[in-house]
Order: C-alpha cells, then structure tokens, then sequence
C-alpha cells in the first residue's frame, strides 16, 4: 500500500474511534440507570449509576478530583475550610462513602492545621509552633524528619533558600500524614455500581509538521 493512503486509512479508524467512543459516552443511560454531565480533568464525561441525579451529584461534588485543589503552596487555608464543610454538610451521600469522609476530613484538617501554622514559623522564625500542632498528624516515623525540615525553614534567612524549603515541606507533610483517600472513594463507588465514563481526547502535534 502506498505510504500515504496507509497513513490516510490509519487516520480514517482513528477518527471513527474516536467517534465511537463518543457516541457511547453520550448513549443512553443502562435499564435502571441515572446519568449527570460533569466535567473531569477539563474534559466531559459522565457519572452514571442506580441513584437519583441528586446523589449523583453529590457523589462528583465530594470526589478527589473535584472536592478541592492538591495539597500545595498555592492551596489556601480558605479553600481547605471550603472543602471540609462541604463533606460536613454533603446532602444525601450515601453511606459506602462515611469511610472516605471521615479519612478525607481528617486528611483535610491536618492539611488546614500545616497551611494556618506555617506562616507563624516564617514570621517567628521558629518551628515549634508548626511541629508541635501538627504532631498529631504525622506518622511516627516521620516526626524527627519533619522537626529538622521545619527549623531549617524558620531559621533560613535568604527567601530563595525559604521557598525551595517550603516546597520540600509541602512535599515531605503529604506523604507523612496519612494517604488521601482516593482509591477508598473509588471502591465506594464501585460497590454502588457507579462509575464515570470519559472520552479524553487527544491532541498530536507531531502531524502539524
């Protein structure tokens, strides 16, 4: 086959593909079933299941994805209290996800603990405020790791030295407090027969040459 009728053919199947895999997303929903639009990664998709629309949306609004921003020096104390009131008061969630609240409220909180205590130890110039809050919360083993990275942050001097620092505590915090939760939310899910169905599509820019 000539080289450019095989690529042409090539592009052809990937394009009825991709045609395919939306015609099934936006197919109607199974016997018994209930679908919402929601938007993941910036793409449509859709979360179907045996449950009202409410729940439905109820279930995306607390998901990992949209619940809030990741953990980061750029999340602020205001958008975590967000999110740990919106578990609180989440309106007909059903009870395959009390465990995932209750991990990802507690999760939250010592997030909400580290970002109010941090700027104490900037100013202060002192980390024993900052471990000593957030103590609770990190693993055993991580504690004496977490006090030296700490001080090395409130003793720095040079705002470089202190932001590359704040970076590596923000980075060392998340993996020494307990794990967000995201799998336990997708097992819940899954027992519930839920599950969201996305079509991502693809961009390459290597065929614009």
């Amino acid at each position: 086959m000539h080289p450019i009728r095989g690529a042409a053919l090539a592009l052809a199947v990937a394009e009825l593909a991709l045609l395919l895999a939306s015609a099934s997303l936006f197919a109607a929903p199974k016997a018994g079933s209930t679908r919402i639009s929601v938007t993941l990664f910036g793409q449509p998709c859709m979360l179907e299941g045996p449950l009202t629309q409410e729940t439905l949306k109820s279930i995306h609004a607390v998901s990992p994805e949209e619940i809030c921003s990741p953990f980061s020096v750029e999340r602020t104390a205001d958008e975590t209290r967000s999110a740990i009131e919106k578990l609180k008061v989440a309106p007909g969630l059903p009870p395959s996800l009390d465990r995932y609240r209750e991990k990802l409220t507690r999760r939250l909180r010592a997030e909400l603990t580290f970002i109010d205590a941090l700027p104490e130890a900037k100013k202060s110039k002192s980390a024993a405020r900052l471990v000593e809050l957030t103590r609770e919360y990190v693993l055993a083993s991580k504690r004496k790791e977490m006090e030296s990275l700490a001080k090395s942050f409130a003793s720095a001097t040079a705002e470089i030295k202190r932001k590359e620092l704040a970076s590596q505590l923000y980075d060392f915090y998340s993996e020494a407090i307990d794990a967000n939760p995201e799998d336990e939310f997708h097992r819940a899910i899954r027992t519930m027969n839920v599950q969201y169905t996305c079509s991502f599509e693809e961009t390459d820019e290597g065929d614009s040459e």
